[in-house]
């Protein structure tokens, strides 16, 4: 039998797999607000619209499986804006959520 993983391996073996997942999220947090400003500048097409809409859908699962609950709750937020109509204030609010997401990375 295999032994069994013990809890400061687990937390090693987790952070190491977020960071390595990590340009991927900054990534995808950009995507997210890219799609804000072009809102913003009449700019949004389809693609961009449904690249965002991807990205932030994936940003939810990967935060809520690292227990990462407000980037999580953020992403959620920023699909919902995405997937409804596009309208110049939701534009403020993705580049909003997007500037949050980043923070709440607290990658500084």
């Amino acid at each position: 039998m295999d032994d069994p993983v013990r809890p400061r391996e687990l937390s090693r073996e987790l952070h190491a797999i977020w960071t390595r997942h990590l340009p991927g999220t900054v990534a995808s947090i950009d995507c997210i607000g890219d799609a804000g400003r072009a809102i913003l500048f009449g700019e949004l097409d389809d693609a961009k619209r449904a690249a965002a809409v991807e990205c932030a859908h994936q940003l939810v699962g990967v935060s809520a499986a690292y227990g990462c609950r407000e980037l999580a709750q953020l992403a959620r937020d920023a699909e919902r804006l995405l997937t409804g109509d596009v309208a110049t204030g939701n534009g403020r609010l993705l580049v909003a959520l997007a500037n949050r997401m980043n923070a709440a990375l607290d990658l500084g």
